[in-house]
């Protein structure tokens, strides 16, 4: 942990997170002397995959032609930008597609990224056999119904997995974020275990209750 501290150091890390077990306070003694401090609990969900008839309205990254995929990134970029200063998501997706983890699916609405999921499917990824684990998804909220958005990203990656023979869909959230926790509970998602997020600083970031993400620090 010293050395990996030292790293973040020289890379002037604005704000480091992790997820971590709450069955033992070893633990958040341990990240403690690091200089984490515990802040909310994260919520590992989890949703069978239905038979769903629909089409995916989403654009994967796998399908997207090579001249265009720097502005597909770009997007992302400015998307979570606008949520968090200096959050960007393009090592994440471009680490799924040249590791062969899984895919990305991007919504587009009037010509803007309004969002997007990362997401690992099967085995030899985060996700397991037969599973689908959402590893970070986000959107804007929309002008006359915020939750409309988030609804419409989780359809896309449940069409997906279904697409992909997956049964169940995973996804991990924040609880601070309170309406995409509640969403999620809404549409049918289970909670399967709960971890606590930490924080170095001390700082809420981008847990905060109009936040749509869905990660868990995984």
């Amino acid at each position: 942990m010293a050395a990996t501290m030292a790293c973040f150091q020289n890379w002037q890390t604005k704000q480091i997170c992790l997820f971590t077990f709450v069955k033992t306070p070893k633990h958040l003694c341990f990240y403690q002397k690091f200089g984490f401090a515990p802040r909310f609990l994260i919520a590992i969900c989890s949703k069978s995959v239905t038979d769903m008839q629909d089409k995916l309205e989403s654009i994967r990254y796998s399908q997207i032609y090579p001249e265009q995929q720097g502005e597909y990134l770009q997007a992302t970029r400015e998307l979570t930008n606008s949520l968090y200063p200096g959050l960007d998501l393009q090592g994440e997706i471009l680490a799924v597609k040249n590791q062969r983890l899984g895919d990305t699916l991007f919504l587009w609405e009037d010509g803007s990224l309004t969002g997007f999921a990362v997401c690992h499917y099967g085995a030899g990824s985060e996700a397991g056999s037969d599973t689908c684990y959402i590893q970070f998804g986000a959107v804007i909220a929309g002008k006359n119904s915020s939750d409309r958005p988030l609804a419409k990203l989780l359809k896309e990656c449940e069409i997906f997995s279904q697409i992909m023979g997956m049964s169940k869909l995973i996804a991990g959230v924040n609880t601070s974020r309170q309406q995409t926790y509640l969403q999620m509970l809404n549409i049918g998602f289970k909670i399967d275990r709960l971890g606590i997020a930490m924080h170095n600083p001390n700082e809420p970031g981008y847990n905060r209750p109009d936040i749509y993400v869905i990660d868990d620090f995984r």
